[in-house]
């Protein structure tokens, strides 16, 4: 009987490792559903919001860098948006250039005039900075922005 529960045990974990893995796969919309530019950039900024959800930074950081290579270069909420995506894929104990990110998001933030960009930018900015402040070897890894 003990081998019967050991064996349904390690079927019922395999199972649930394996419906929570294809739960939360992560799909790239297909663009050309989308007529405009606008629900283009939307679908794809929902797909990075999807990274976020899983915490695979990895994966946000490339497809943020796609948004933004698709961003047109007045659409400044957009291109505030998709470098916030890329600034939150730093590691702030070990990557200064996150605060150069948040910078450049919260600089196009207010050329939109959106505010939630540019609170978003900086509240991120802040814990960047205060992370770099505490760091011990703060010196070692701070670049400053370009």
């Amino acid at each position: 009987m003990e081998i019967i529960n050991t064996c349904l045990k390690k079927c019922l974990f395999a199972f649930c490792f394996l419906y929570v893995s294809l739960g939360y796969a992560i799909k790239k919309p297909d663009l050309t559903e989308y007529k405009t530019s606008k629900e283009k950039l939307q679908a794809w900024s929902d797909y990075c919001d999807e990274f976020i959800v899983v915490e695979d930074y990895r994966g946000l950081r490339n497809a943020a860098k796609q948004g933004l290579g698709m961003t047109p270069n007045e659409d400044v909420y957009n291109l505030s948006l998709f470098h916030f995506y890329i600034g939150v894929t730093f590691n702030y104990n070990t990557e200064s250039d996150s605060s150069c990110v948040f910078k450049k998001s919260e600089q196009y933030g207010r050329r939109a005039k959106h505010s939630r960009r540019i609170t978003e930018a900086l509240k991120e900015l802040l814990f960047a900075y205060k992370m770099l402040v505490k760091s011990i070897s703060a010196n070692a890894f701070w670049k400053p922005c370009k």
